[in-house]
């Protein structure tokens, strides 16, 4: 299929736009989750795209000034049936990541 509904350009543009309307704040960005084999074979390329649109919010992290918060070690058994939505697993996992991201913060404040 290796269909995406927003070009990586734009995506990398609408990125910017976000960091430059809240200037203001310490923002994080949550990476997106790793592909199953199961949801690749489903939708051939998800993982390679996934794979770019990471890397693009790694690459602009540090120039302009957010938190990249990956995803890579999202645990497999932490999607729905579906292999995309969370579970309560997988939701369980991301407030931890997001919390000692916030509490590093704090720290730093």
């Amino acid at each position: 299929r290796k269909v995406t509904y927003t070009p990586i350009g734009n995506y990398q543009a609408n990125v910017k736009k976000m960091c430059k309307q809240f200037s203001y704040a310490k923002l994080c960005w949550l990476g997106i989750a790793p592909a199953k084999d199961v949801y690749e074979k489903q939708l051939p390329g998800v993982t390679e795209n996934i794979r770019k649109y990471n890397q693009v919010l790694k690459d602009m992290s540090s120039s302009l000034g957010f938190t990249y918060i990956s995803m890579d070690e999202f645990p497999l058994d932490g999607f729905m049936s579906d292999h995309h939505h969370f579970n309560t697993l997988g939701h369980s996992w991301v407030s931890e990541k997001i919390k000692s991201v916030l509490q590093v913060t704090a720290v730093e404040v």
